[in-house]
């Protein structure tokens, strides 16, 4: 069954490639965000140091959605304000609004959402 699923969703992407292509160059709006939603952007404070592993004491908090930015942003000004010595990252794959209101919200914490 995996193995369906799996073909399933190369032929999708295959198939469907042209047309978000084509919608991307038209609206010009998701075409900035590709590398991190292709899992290209990932935020230099996370990425494997060279032999020392993780950077340490880095937080890092996800969010998908609009609603999980908004649900995130009070846990995200806490973690701040009491580990002020430690860097917070919010990455983040939603929407332009999401994105939008995840600038608006979140000053401070850089942001790994493709700005």
């Amino acid at each position: 069954m995996y193995a369906l699923y799996s073909l399933l969703t190369a032929a999708g992407m295959v198939l469907l490639s042209p047309y978000f292509l084509i919608r991307g160059l038209i609206d010009g709006k998701y075409l900035g965000h590709v590398r991190e939603r292709l899992g290209w952007g990932f935020p230099q404070e996370l990425r494997l140091g060279s032999g020392q592993g993780r950077n340490e004491g880095t937080i890092w908090i996800h969010a998908v959605s609009v609603g999980e930015v908004l649900a995130a942003y009070p846990l995200a000004k806490q973690l701040k304000e009491r580990h002020r010595d430690r860097p917070l990252v919010v990455s983040t794959i939603i929407t332009v609004a999401g994105g939008t209101v995840l600038r608006a919200r979140l000053t401070g914490p850089r942001q790994s959402n493709g700005k």
